[in-house]
């Protein structure tokens, strides 16, 4: 069952992170029920959570696009601290990883995003439009897409803080499909963003 909510507005108006920039625009967050906030203590003792970048919209090398994402997603999020990392370590265990693609002409639902990233070849693009998908191996858990207008590069605050805010819908403290019933337990529980 997907859920498209507006609790990632609330996240982001309750923890003081919500955009004051009218070029960012995300959509609401997907929701899968086997979503838990546990993804995230599994993937910090597991080797971290991989980031999977697929497109480039700038003309900057793929390497310094990764380092700026990966940056901006850490401490972005409820929870213990997770290493985002773009190429496994050694320890590397955790079935969780992120998907982001950049292409503006093609819309993706999440199920494309973790079963078939290999396979994805996004359009040239002269905006910038993410596609992006928590998946646990195959199977989605939570998506959002966003967009950001009059951005330079990678490292350009709005590009960062895009994907700041992605993140923290990506990995939010509850799931409202659940029915736990408790989510104060989870939001006591993880703290706010960038808890350790």
């Amino acid at each position: 069952m997907i859920r498209r909510s507006l609790l990632s507005l609330v996240i982001l108006a309750g923890t003081g992170a919500a955009c004051t920039s009218t070029d960012v625009v995300l959509s609401p967050t997907s929701f899968y029920a086997t979503y838990t906030p546990t993804v995230l203590s599994n993937a910090a003792t597991t080797g971290g959570m991989l980031v999977e970048v697929v497109g480039n919209p700038f003309d900057a090398p793929k390497a310094e696009l990764e380092q700026s994402i990966t940056g901006a997603m850490t401490g972005s999020h409820f929870g213990p601290h997770v290493d985002f990392v773009t190429t496994p370590p050694e320890d590397f265990r955790s079935p969780y990883r992120i998907v982001m693609v950049f292409d503006s002409e093609r819309n993706y639902t999440q199920q494309k995003l973790c079963s078939q990233t290999a396979s994805i070849t996004p359009a040239a693009t002269e905006s910038v439009k993410v596609h992006t998908a928590l998946c646990a191996a195959e199977k989605p858990l939570t998506g959002v897409s966003g967009r950001v207008a009059d951005v330079t590069g990678p490292e350009d605050p709005k590009f960062r803080q895009m994907i700041s805010q992605i993140t923290v819908n990506l990995l939010p403290p509850f799931n409202p499909d659940r029915g736990d019933g408790d989510r104060g337990m989870f939001l006591s529980s993880l703290g706010s963003p960038g808890a350790s």
